[in-house]
């Protein structure tokens, strides 16, 4: 509705008291009187009366009640509270059909027709597939920085200003009319109860992947950790073009995030980490592999194609099997190497005790081993590329090896092996890091450093970057949340100079899900 039509229809209207009123101490000044007005059957508008308040009235009242603003202007004028107008009257875009420019540039007349009520927006959706001229009037998309879209069955992808490939993905949505696609959500919880619902039937697949150790204390400190830290926006300045481009060991990325190492992808779906891999390809975004990924070296960098990778390193026991992964993944293009710290040996986990679930004893998870020379040659077996059966089945497993197959009680052998290898619990020093340094060229990262002091060492051994991470929680229960030691790492003078000349460069990652450089 615009302006000019409300001032026109303002007239008196009685308050609607409801028979239960919500009060919280502190809410609003003793002199001030909160009033409701009933706008539908479960729906009422409120505001507060004092010498200091103004009835701030909401845009989109057309999908509450069929008149609008129109009661929220009444009620302005008859309690004497100054009532503020919203360039979003009803259905969002009245006030720029009412204006004669807009409409002009888009060769239609101003009109002051209202909305329909109740607003259907699938029946709008059917409207504009048919054809119907009268819904294909101009657009406004509240807060998509006033692109000026014209509604069509099919219509083109519009690019915000700046260019930046994220920014187009909610308009998208928006106008693919069907919610975000192809889990219908974007809420966090939700998506995880879908992973849930998905896996189901798969054993300890969610909670293998999902789960902490001990009591999820060092899980539940991640989260709480940045409850602590707010956004303070500014305003009036220009950000129409946004960039999160980062520049990593002289190689610009779009944007400041990266695939983290996720092993044992094989127990969620058949295409075990193939589909990350041509994930990040196709996003741009760098992908790290697993060692404990149920696909071998080759085969992801070949999902990967000309995608940006890194490889993470659970450190061998053995000198001449770490030599051999290592030439591996210099052969197949994965730029840098990142070791984790924190996993020589595997972490109290209780859900998985409770039913003793460890794919790599099946033979699951254990693939970068199974396809690697020197690995197989000490235990007299060739190189294999072979994929584990999905969904994985321990029990079944378990039977096949009892009762003697010979394709099981390999895989439980090589899968033992493996483990002792990459598992072993075999604690590496400091100066074992000069093996590694001097057998990779490339950019080499420390993934699991909490503490200043370990921050600091790693410059004196050749380090290029770290990773301040407690593996999401699921090593050590009880440990310090990977943010408060990021804040506590990056007030290291060191460390910070360390950064600023570009010796050392500090990525943060704290659930397992995502690695971010800052």
């Amino acid at each position: 509705m615009s302006s000019e039509m409300l001032a026109e229809m303002l007239a008196p209207v009685q308050p609607i008291w409801p028979t239960e009123r919500r009060s919280r101490s502190g809410d609003h000044p003793p002199n001030a009187v909160r009033f409701y007005y009933k706008v539908s059957r479960s729906h009422y508008l409120w505001c507060h009366l004092s010498l200091a308040y103004f009835y701030r009235t909401g845009g989109v009242q057309g999908t509450f009640h069929p008149n609008a603003e129109f009661n929220s202007a009444r009620a302005g004028k008859a309690l004497g509270v100054p009532f503020i107008f919203s360039t979003a009257s009803s259905a969002g875009i009245q006030v720029g059909r009412f204006d004669p420019l807009f409409m002009a540039k888009h060769g239609r007349a101003g009109t002051n027709e209202h909305p329909n009520f109740q607003y259907d927006p699938a029946e709008v959706d059917e409207v504009v597939k048919a054809g119907d001229t009268k819904a294909l009037s101009p657009l406004v998309l509240k807060g998509l920085q006033n692109i000026h879209i014209m509604v069509d069955a099919k219509p083109d992808i519009v690019i915000l200003p700046g260019g930046n490939p994220w920014s187009s993905y909610m308009p998208d949505v928006y106008r693919g009319r069907i919610g975000p696609q192809p889990l219908g959500t974007v809420v966090f919880e939700e998506i995880e109860a879908k992973a849930k619902e998905k896996l189901k039937d798969h054993g300890g697949a969610f909670m293998y992947a999902g789960g902490s150790a001990g009591t999820n204390a060092t899980y539940r400190a991640n989260l709480k950790a940045f409850e602590k830290w707010g956004i303070i926006p500014r305003m009036l300045v220009d950000a129409t073009t946004r960039s999160l481009e980062v520049t990593i060991f002289g190689v610009t990325h779009s944007s400041p995030i990266f695939i983290a190492p996720i092993g044992v992808q094989a127990t969620f779906h058949p295409d075990g980490e193939f589909n990350p891999a041509r994930a990040g390809k196709v996003l741009g975004v760098p992908f790290i592999s697993s060692t404990a990924s149920s696909r071998s070296l080759e085969e992801v960098a070949e999902a990967n194609g000309d995608g940006h990778r890194w490889y993470q390193l659970y450190w061998p026991k053995s000198k001449d099997v770490t030599l051999s992964l290592l030439k591996r993944a210099k052969d197949n293009n994965f730029k840098a190497l990142v070791i984790t710290l924190d996993t020589m040996s595997i972490g109290w986990r209780p859900h998985d005790l409770e039913t003793s679930y460890i794919p790599f004893a099946h033979g699951v998870g254990v693939q970068i081993g199974k396809s690697d020379p020197v690995f197989m040659a000490k235990h007299g077996k060739a190189v294999t590329h072979e994929h584990p059966v999905f969904p994985y089945d321990p029990a079944k497993i378990d039977q096949a090896f009892a009762a003697g197959d010979p394709k099981a009680r390999e895989d439980v052998y090589l899968g033992s092996e493996w483990l002792k290898e990459a598992n072993s619990g075999l604690y590496h020093s400091w100066e074992d890091l000069k093996f590694i340094r001097d057998n990779w060229e490339g950019p080499l990262l420390l993934k699991g450093i909490q503490s200043v002091h370990d921050a600091e060492k790693a410059l004196e051994y050749g380090v290029n970057g770290i990773i301040v991470s407690n593996h999401g929680g699921r090593q050590l229960d009880g440990a310090i949340p990977s943010l408060l030691a990021l804040e506590v790492i990056m007030k290291s003078q060191k460390v910070k100079a360390a950064q600023q000349t570009g010796e050392l460069t500090v990525l943060f990652d704290s659930g397992g899900e995502v690695e971010s450089p800052l």
